[in-house]
C-alpha cells in the first residue's frame, strides 16, 4: 500500500488511509511482515496502517509513505486479499492512495499528486484517488482506477480500467457536539485469477472495477513474484 500527499488543503479527500489486511497472514510483529517506507506513516502495526499528513507552517504537506508486503506473492497463482480502507472527507487531508503489486521492496512513488505510486516502474496498482488533476486527466469526481508502471494518466495506455467513482460510498455521521464526519470505510477485496488473467476490485462484495489483462507477460517480464 503506498499513499502520497497533496500539496495544498482545501479539497475533499482523505485525511488518513487505515489498511487492515484480513485472513491472509498470522500476525505477531510488524516488522515480521512489513517494510515501511517514507515521511507520511503515522503507525504500522498488526492491527493496520495508518497514513497522516504532516503540514509545514503553512498548512501545505508533500509527503509519501508505502508499506510493502515481505512476503512476496506469486501471480502464477490466484490470490485475493481484503482489507477495510478508512478515508475522511476533510480539508486536511492526503491525496489518495493505491495497493501495489511490485517486486522492489525499497521503492516510494512521487509525493506531489503521486499517490505514493507515480513513478514506480514495472508495477499495477488499484488507485484510489480524491483529488482532481488536470495533468492526470482526472475526472471531477473521487475515484477507483487499475493503473500500471507508476503512470496516474488516465488517458493512457497504462490505464487499465476505470476510473469509477466512489462518490456514493461517503456516508456522515453525526457525533455532538463535534462536527458531522463525512468518510468511506468499506471493505475492499483485490483478486486477481491467473487464468483469465483478471484483476478484479470489490467494494463490500460488490465489484466496482477489473481489468483483464497478462500482467505477468507485460508488465512483470514474464516473472510472477512480485
Amino acid at each position: 500500500m503506498a499513499v502520497g500527499n497533496k500539496k495544498g488543503v482545501w479539497h475533499r479527500s482523505a485525511l488518513v488511509t487505515t489498511l487492515e489486511l484480513l485472513g491472509i497472514i498470522s500476525f505477531s510483529q510488524s516488522t515480521d511482515f512489513f517494510i515501511p517506507h517514507g515521511d507520511n506513516l503515522s503507525e504500522v502495526s498488526c492491527g493496520g496502517i495508518l497514513f497522516g499528513f504532516h503540514p509545514n507552517q503553512n498548512f501545505i504537506a508533500h509527503n509519501a509513505g508505502s508499506v510493502w508486503l515481505i512476503r512476496q506473492i506469486d501471480l502464477s497463482k490466484p490470490f485475493t486479499t481484503s482489507f477495510t480502507l478508512d478515508m475522511i472527507d476533510d480539508n486536511f487531508s492526503v491525496d489518495g492512495g493505491a495497493f501495489v503489486f511490485q517486486s522492489d521492496p525499497t521503492s516510494l512513488g512521487e509525493s506531489y499528486h503521486g499517490l505514493g505510486f507515480k513513478g514506480i516502474d514495472h508495477s499495477i496498482a488499484v488507485t484510489f484517488d480524491v483529488r482532481q488533476n488536470a495533468n492526470q486527466h482526472d475526472p471531477v469526481f473521487d475515484h477507483v482506477a487499475i493503473q500500471a508502471n507508476g503512470d496516474l494518466d488516465h488517458s493512457s495506455a497504462n490505464n487499465l480500467a476505470g476510473p469509477v467513482s466512489i462518490e456514493g460510498y461517503y456516508s456522515t455521521t453525526a457525533y455532538p457536539p463535534v462536527p458531522s464526519v463525512t468518510m468511506f470505510h468499506h471493505l475492499i477485496t483485490i483478486d486477481w485469477q491467473p487464468s483469465t488473467k483478471k484483476l478484479s476490485v470489490y467494494v463490500d462484495g460488490s465489484l466496482i472495477v477489473s481489468a483483464t489483462k497478462d500482467i505477468v507477460q507485460t508488465v512483470f517480464g514474464g516473472n510472477p513474484i512480485v
